[in-house]
């Protein structure tokens, strides 16, 4: 056998940890990332100039945790979650792959191999990889899961064999994979929510640098409705059905008033503003990714889509919302009616 033959090597994953005001927070997050069964990584630290101490405590942590794959960045002034997001993954060109966390949410052991495996299936290729999350609290109780990807049901999505990513031979058979893990392939472009939070996704590093916004500044909050859209776009989405992640509810962010009931989930809405400015970057980017999106068969899905949204829009809320209430509360009766045995 040739000693000099090179073998594969597996993908590293650049991992943006993004920090703004979450120093009780941070320890859970980087030991989650330190921890991962999956070593090919590298992390970058990036502090959105929190005015809290999280400068000087995550330097503390790092020292302490003595890990060359660790870095830290703190940007000159607070830009908001996107410009943060996009100044972390300038700082290295390593990393084929890239997930983004929440300095306030943390991951399983398994996290980065789950999302990796998914990546590297024989079936399809896909732009972003979305896993469920248990919602805890601030004190890591949990509360529920999340159940995100509710709207696949209605979607054409196709189930994946996980098995096959690991028979004899993988390059990933010498890690302890989790064999139940559950796959969606999921090409169509819809209108809804179909993925988890921030947390919860991995992109291919290509697939974001194709969808940077003209004006992230304006998406200070919310970063990853823009990029997780823009990515389905333009490549698709692989759901995977099992909570990898923790998705921390507490006081500082944007869910935390949200409906938590269980396994209902969690709901919030984003600022008026940020969504609007969220659809604007959106639509610039469709108009200047149209070629490849011609080219990818994608972007008469986006027209439809567009439309679809349009006519959203213009419904009388006012009358739909109340009318649509009592309808679906009418639907409930009626079979919970059917299903009564007398």
């Amino acid at each position: 056998m040739d000693s000099n033959f090179a073998q594969p090597v597996l993908p590293t994953v650049l991992v943006v940890l993004g920090n703004y005001r979450q120093s009780d927070f941070i320890a859970d997050a980087l030991h989650s990332i330190k921890n991962q069964s999956y070593p090919h990584f590298k992390c970058v630290v990036v502090d959105d100039n929190s005015a809290d101490g999280s400068a000087e405590t995550i330097v503390q942590l790092l020292e302490a945790l003595d890990d060359e794959r660790f870095s830290f960045t703190q940007t000159s002034e607070n830009s908001g979650q996107m410009a943060a997001m996009l100044h972390g993954l300038a700082q290295t060109d390593d990393g084929d792959f890239v997930a983004f966390m929440d300095a306030d949410d943390f991951w399983r052991e398994d996290y980065l191999l789950c999302h990796v495996a998914m990546h590297l299936n024989i079936v399809q290729p896909v732009a972003v990889t979305s896993s469920n999350m248990f919602i805890t609290d601030g004190n890591k109780q949990v509360q529920g899961a999340c159940r995100s990807a509710r709207n696949v049901r209605r979607i054409a999505a196709r189930t994946l064999d996980v098995a096959v990513l690991f028979n004899r031979g993988s390059l990933l058979e010498r890690f302890d994979y989790p064999f139940d893990l559950d796959g969606q392939l999921i090409v169509d472009v819809e209108p809804g929510w179909i993925w988890s939070a921030t947390s919860g996704m991995v992109f291919r590093r290509a697939a974001v640098e194709a969808c940077v916004p003209d004006h992230p500044e304006n998406i200070p909050i919310c970063a990853d409705a823009f990029l997780v859209q823009a990515a389905h776009m333009l490549g698709g989405t692989l759901w995977i059905q099992q909570p990898l992640g923790y998705y921390r509810v507490h006081g500082d962010n944007g869910f935390s008033k949200g409906r938590l009931t269980g396994l209902s989930g969690l709901s919030g809405n984003t600022r008026p503003d940020v969504q609007m400015a969220i659809e604007a970057e959106l639509a610039a980017w469709v108009d200047r990714a149209r070629a490849v999106l011609d080219n990818k068969h994608r972007y008469r899905e986006i027209l439809r889509r567009r439309k679809v949204v349009a006519l959203r829009a213009r419904e009388p809320q006012w009358l739909y919302r109340p009318v649509a209430s009592v309808f679906k509360r009418y639907l409930g009766v009626r079979d919970w009616l059917k299903r009564k045995r007398y």
